[in-house]
């Protein structure tokens, strides 16, 4: 029941009691679910605070989860987006300049599925690549180390790492930024964990 009333506050319906939100329904990514030690941070405050299911992130949030912690997000256009454990997510913006939907992530470190709606204009930005897509399953793997991982399960994702060209990548590829984000393998998916089985 809480996920059906999380996907209408985004569609716009807003009953009654709800607080007011801080951003129009479009500007905002609502936690769909929220599973041991997950976070977030506003954009006006420095510091971290317990979040819920229900709660709302608007440009400027950020999201994040501890050891054996996971969370989701639900965002306007339906697009799911799963964190996994020891993932930190900020929010940068949900349109651009024109008011065109154009979701826009970065990744400090961490795991990331999405399943993004089709044609959707969407973004994740990690330490060194920039993975853009419109409508298809993708995963970012950011290292501590500083090295990206993006493996690619449904359509096609084009990314460019910092120092590089664009490049496409097709379904069951994975593409591979060192930390320099200079340096890019492109090779098949390697379905390494549970996690992966389970998003997918």
């Amino acid at each position: 029941m809480r996920m059906v009333l999380l996907g209408l506050f985004l569609l716009g319906t807003v009953t009654s009691g709800m607080a007011a939100p801080r951003e129009a329904a479009g500007e905002q990514a609502g936690v769909a679910s929220s599973d041991n030690i997950v976070q977030i941070r506003l954009r006006s405050q420095d510091r971290w605070v317990p979040c819920q299911v229900g709660d709302l992130l608007v440009p400027g949030d950020s999201i994040r989860t501890g050891n054996r912690s996971s969370a989701s997000l639900l965002l306007s256009d339906q697009t799911m987006m799963r964190l996994g454990a020891n993932t930190e997510v900020k929010l940068v913006s949900m349109t651009d300049s024109s008011g065109t939907l154009c979701e826009k992530f970065v990744v400090s470190v961490g795991r990331t599925w999405a399943k993004v709606t089709p044609g959707n204009n969407f973004q994740l930005h990690g330490p060194n690549a920039v993975a853009a897509v419109k409508g298809t399953v993708l995963e970012m793997d950011c290292s501590k180390k500083g090295v990206t991982r993006v493996n690619v399960w449904e359509g096609s994702v084009r990314c460019k790492p910092s120092h590089g060209e664009a490049v496409e990548i097709a379904s069951l590829q994975s593409m591979v930024a060192d930390h320099r984000g200079g340096h890019m393998e492109i090779c098949a998916v390697d379905e390494r964990d549970g996690w992966q089985r389970w998003n997918r």
